[in-house]
């Protein structure tokens, strides 16, 4: 209901928001939010907009804490400090994702595509997009120490896909956003600790 209440309220300041990880897959992919828990909210933001979204957030009653903005000084941030509401999940918004240059997070936005979820109308990774993400996040972002769950996330957004994925396309995005590497190891990782269905033929091509 909240995420309803904040993509409403950009949209009518004209602000443009990518749904990332765990609301896109609770919701679109799992088909069910108790099956998909999470501890925050994740959007991306484009970098012009991020003024308006830090006053959109205040008027709507979020707050950020000096704990979170202190502990985002002893890391290289791609987000803002997280906005706080009681009662709602913390909400990150980033203006650039982990390990990607900002050509490659261009092409993201380029590739989004416009989906109903939450109640109203939202932006969401395509489906080579958020595999991409997925796996950069689990891999060179968290180095695998999150468990199995991102693996079981990306097993899942192949099933849910199978029929819109074009692994060639995948492919020729890593490629282009430098992260080709961390691609290939998560999702061949994917495939032999929880069965994801990638095709032997994918995996092939991102070695050449």
């Amino acid at each position: 209901v909240e995420l309803a209440v904040v993509l409403n309220a950009f949209r009518e300041e004209n602000i443009p928001a990518v749904v990332l990880k765990g609301a896109h897959l609770s919701e679109l992919v799992y088909g069910n939010i108790s099956l998909r828990p999470m501890d925050d909210i994740d959007l991306l933001i484009k970098n012009d907009d991020l003024r308006k979204v830090e006053k959109k957030f205040a008027a709507l009653g979020y707050l950020q804490s000096e704990d979170d903005a202190n502990r985002m000084r002893s890391v290289d941030p791609h987000h803002l400090t997280p906005f706080r509401k009681e009662g709602c999940k913390p909400i990150e918004v980033h203006w650039t994702l982990p390990s990607m240059d900002a050509a490659g997070v261009e092409g993201f936005w380029e590739r989004a595509r416009r989906v109903e979820m939450a109640g109203c109308t939202a932006l969401i990774l395509s489906p080579e997009d958020l595999l991409i993400h997925l796996s950069v996040h689990a891999s060179l972002h968290h180095r695998f120490g999150a468990g199995l769950r991102p693996l079981c996330d990306i097993a899942a957004a192949i099933d849910c896909y199978r029929d819109a994925l074009d692994w060639k396309k995948l492919y020729t995005q890593a490629r282009t956003c430098g992260v080709v590497n961390a691609t290939y190891l998560t999702l061949h990782v994917a495939h032999e600790l929880v069965n994801a269905d990638v095709p032997q033929k994918a995996l092939r091509a991102m070695t050449l």
